[in-house]
């Protein structure tokens, strides 16, 4: 009866630690939309966007467009790392949201490439019949 009990309690205390998991700040974090953010319109709430950066505005400011719908982000110069963003470019970015008036913008901290948007290159396939005319 003890074993059994032993046992079970072990089991349940193995289980229980394999869905441990961090619950802090960062943890789990899923993107936001477009369309969360100028719904919700919540001062200061540190969001992650993915999609493209489509036209620039100013210095400063750009079009980006999701899924849902587009906004105006704000990216200082520093956060594109040198890298050159096209809007073929699938991007990531992170930072606050900023609500004035009737304005809603993401004032950006971070920008990362997830997809280069670059089209795949398919080479010619030669068959065994075919001469090469060099």
């Amino acid at each position: 009866m003890n074993r059994t009990i032993s046992m079970s309690l072990l089991l349940l205390f193995a289980s229980t630690q394999a869905y441990a998991e961090f619950t802090g700040a960062g943890a789990n974090e899923a993107d936001t939309t477009v369309e969360q953010v100028i719904e919700e319109r919540e001062e200061d709430r540190e969001v992650s966007l993915t999609g493209f950066l489509v036209k620039q505005v100013d210095e400063e400011r750009y079009w980006f467009k999701d899924h849902t719908g587009d906004l105006q982000v704000e990216i200082e110069s520093a956060a594109f790392g040198g890298t050159e963003i096209t809007p073929e470019m699938k991007i990531r970015l992170t930072g606050e949201v900023e609500v004035e008036f009737e304005s809603v913008t993401v004032d950006v901290s971070s920008l990362e490439v997830i997809d280069q948007g670059l089209p795949t290159r398919q080479q010619p396939v030669l068959g065994r019949d075919r001469e090469l005319d060099i």
